[in-house]
């Protein structure tokens, strides 16, 4: 004889609370996903101010810009491998009030002389995306970015934009400014010249970093953002849509599409 047995399911209110309890987990991961990227804008906006801080110590101590400083083998004596620094000597900048990413690699200087002047504690990578030390560094990597991404300081050697280079998907004015320029970069497989095109945040980041540092606006004031490359490909990117005053952030681009440049110097 076969024993007649009952077999029960969930009830529905058994069925409730466990639905109940992986929605509070899968909030709870939101919410912590949320505040860790929260956290890191803060530090990227708290690490722009501590090198505008850096940068203008230097300044004020030498009264001249770093990697531009005409008579900074005054300071920390003279390399024997001039126009390359080492890292116990420096090279001079020329003393336009710019500093030129191309002669006399005075976007290398800039860490070589700031390092020499201890106001430098970065870790450095050069434009193909090795390590490296102060004395042959193209682009420095703060704290928030891992490499090989990291910061370019420079200025075009033509008209003096503060953008290194132009170009980007989309309309915008980003490289009408003028002055000396804090840029994203990214190395990758291209040539290594491409690295400061690399697009490194999405449009939502660089907006709240620009809401933080300046005014929102991606083509206006002191924080611009431009359309950047895809990693590891020569396809550039929309990150703002509309021009000047106009621009504003492409929401609508979830992955990274942007690169950015922070003013120094006008």
């Amino acid at each position: 004889m076969h024993k007649n047995k009952n077999y029960y399911g969930f009830t529905l209110i058994e069925l409730s609370i466990v639905l109940i309890i992986i929605g509070l987990i899968i909030g709870g991961v939101m919410v912590g996903r949320d505040l860790i990227e929260a956290s890191r804008i803060r530090a990227i906006v708290s690490g722009h101010q501590d090198f505008t801080a850096r940068w203008n110590n230097f300044k004020i101590k030498y009264n001249c810009f770093a990697g531009d400083c005409p008579n900074a083998t005054e300071f920390f004596g003279t390399s024997g491998t001039c126009p390359t620094p080492t890292t116990t000597a420096t090279c001079n900048g020329n003393g336009d009030k710019w500093v030129d990413w191309t002669t006399g690699g005075e976007s290398r200087l800039v860490w070589n002389h700031m390092a020499l002047a201890n106001l430098s504690s970065y870790s450095f990578i050069n434009l193909q995306g090795n390590s490296s030390n102060y004395n042959n560094a193209f682009y420095a990597v703060p704290s928030f970015y891992q490499a090989p991404v990291g910061w370019v300081v420079g200025s075009t050697s033509s008209q003096n934009f503060a953008q290194m280079y132009s170009g980007g998907a989309g309309n915008n004015s980003a490289t009408s400014m003028r002055g000396i320029g804090l840029q994203t970069t990214r190395a990758n497989s291209l040539a290594q010249s491409y690295a400061p095109h690399v697009a490194v945040e999405t449009p939502e980041v660089a907006r709240n970093i620009d809401v933080k540092i300046d005014d929102g606006i991606p083509a206006t004031g002191k924080f611009q953002a431009n359309g950047g490359m895809k990693y590891d490909t020569a396809t550039l990117l929309a990150c703002i849509t509309g021009s000047n005053s106009n621009s504003a952030y492409d929401l609508t681009q979830t992955e990274p599409t942007c690169r950015y440049i922070y003013n120094l110097e006008q």
